[in-house]
């Protein structure tokens, strides 16, 4: 039956080593696996594992590549609306602080002595 190797048996194999061992060549070679008609078939189905597993990881990826871009386009909105209502909100402040001077350095004032107060009152505790 031939093989993957040139063509021969197991029997040729055999009649090499011991022509070989004959010969004074007492160094046996490894034998090799011969491919038979069944491991075709097994390789296939390997061949088909591994390309199930890889088209399933493609598409894991795909999924999570999607997910990961809707994600980032959430949080970018996010990140806009945040933006404009703190702008806003500084601009109402400015307009108020411009409208009532006074008051503003009062209300500054006071702030900073509470802060200023309970920051001291710690330290002695």
């Amino acid at each position: 039956m031939p093989n993957a190797v040139g063509g021969l048996g197991n029997r040729n194999h055999d009649k090499l080593v011991q022509a070989a061992a004959a010969n004074g060549n007492q160094h046996r070679p490894a034998r090799l696996r011969l491919l038979e008609p069944a491991d075709g078939a097994r390789v296939n189905q390997e061949r088909e594992k591994i390309m199930e597993a890889t088209e399933q990881r493609d598409t894991e990826r795909h999924e999570l590549r999607a997910k990961l871009e809707a994600a980032t386009e959430k949080a970018k909105e996010a990140c806009r609306r945040l933006q404009e209502e703190t702008v806003a909100a500084a601009k109402a402040t400015d307009k108020a602080v411009r409208e009532h001077p006074y008051q503003a350095l009062g209300i500054a004032f006071g702030v900073g002595l509470l802060i200023g107060v309970l920051a001291t009152r710690g330290r002695h505790d």
